[in-house]
């Protein structure tokens, strides 16, 4: 929820293909990991399936990683770095993807 906060703050969308998202967030947990969100999801997952105990659980949280990791993430980035160039690349040399 901060993370989603910070979007709004700075004036610009969390939806990576609106049209007014124009400012790339650089701040607060963004300047931790380039994926806040996403590994606010995971670590909720992983809680979820510890307090459940159920073996199976364990699975969600690999899931959402391997779903991130290697299909929502790359199209975002691909996106961010058409949108905002050399600023977005000196983000990514900054900050890792996830900690």
């Amino acid at each position: 929820m901060v993370s989603i906060a910070q979007f709004f703050t700075v004036g610009t969308q969390v939806h990576p293909t609106s049209k007014t998202n124009n400012k790339l967030v650089t701040s607060g947990f963004f300047a931790l990991t380039r994926n806040p969100m996403y590994l606010g999801l995971i670590v909720f997952s992983l809680g979820v399936a510890i307090w459940f105990g159920r073996p199976l659980m364990y699975l969600a949280p690999l899931l959402v990683f391997a779903i991130a990791n290697w299909v929502f993430i790359p199209f975002e980035e691909a996106k961010m770095r058409r949108q905002f160039g050399d600023a977005f690349d000196a983000y990514t040399g900054r900050v890792r993807r996830w900690l």
